[in-house]
């Protein structure tokens, strides 16, 4: 974990996810943030997977090699959160 200290403020949630082990696990560092974003839309529910994923494609270009695990590292975030 990249954090020594969990914070003790009661205004805000805090949601412990081992971001850089899965973003490895995934096979790329990079993924990280996209993982926190799955997280995000997972607990939020203010934009569906659906609409993130679609999204996605109209950012990345289809060739983009990075169109893929992106889509899996959204997935597996919103999923951690979503399945507990």
């Amino acid at each position: 974990s990249m954090i020594d200290t969990i914070p003790k403020r009661s205004s805000i949630n805090i949601i412990e996810v081992p971001l850089t082990k899965l973003a490895l696990e995934l096979g790329d560092i990079k993924v990280a943030n996209m993982i926190a974003v799955g997280v995000f839309i997972g607990v939020k529910n203010i934009f569906s997977l659906k609409d993130i994923l679609k999204s996605l494609t109209i950012i990345l270009p289809s060739r983009s090699k990075m169109l893929s695990i992106n889509k899996d590292a959204i997935t597996l975030g919103y999923k951690l959160i979503r399945e507990k």
